[in-house]
This record gives structure tokens, sequence and C-alpha cells, in this order.
């Protein structure tokens, strides 16, 4: 491979990782804050609320024991190809 074909597949890799981050980090460190709101918007007692904050952590923990067998099976270009439209496909598409 030159060093030119690799450049680009590099930089876009490591954007695609740093905004996957940020997508993922967004619901764990801003939901917390919220939480007030919400309880007053509810009517209903913000420690029983908490459990809102503990949703993120637990489907990330789930998901992330398939994340090396799909790597292993589609490769790293695909399956970060794959986790990008999947989340695409879950905030944007309300009727799927």
């Amino acid at each position: 491979m030159s060093k030119k074909q690799v450049l680009p597949t590099g930089i876009a890799l490591a954007a695609s990782v740093m905004l996957i981050g940020l997508i993922m980090r967004s619901p764990i460190t801003t939901l917390p804050l919220m939480l007030s709101q919400i309880s007053q918007e509810l009517g209903v007692p913000s420690g029983q609320l908490g459990i809102l904050t503990t949703i993120p952590l637990v489907m990330f923990l789930l998901i992330s024991n398939f994340a090396s067998k799909t790597m292993a099976v589609f490769g790293l270009k695909k399956a970060l190809f794959l986790s990008i439209a999947s989340i695409f496909l879950g905030r944007h598409c309300d009727w799927l």
C-alpha cells in the first residue's frame, strides 16, 4: 500500500472512533444533569429516575461483548460502518 492510500483511511478511522466515542458518552454525562427537570415534568421523585442513568451503562456492557465477534466476522471498517449506521437508524428513524 502506498502512503497516499493509508493516510486518508487512517484519518477517517480516527475520526470515526472519536465520533462514536462522543455519541456514546453523551447519554452517560448529560442525563444526570437533567434528572431534576425530568422529575419535575413527570411528577416523579428523582430517586426513582436513577435507573435512567444506569440503562446506558448496562447496554454498553451487554453490547460490548459482541464487538470483538462483529469485528472478527466483518473486519474493522465494516464493523465501524455497521455501528455508525445502527446509531443513525436508531436516532433518526422513528418509524422502525
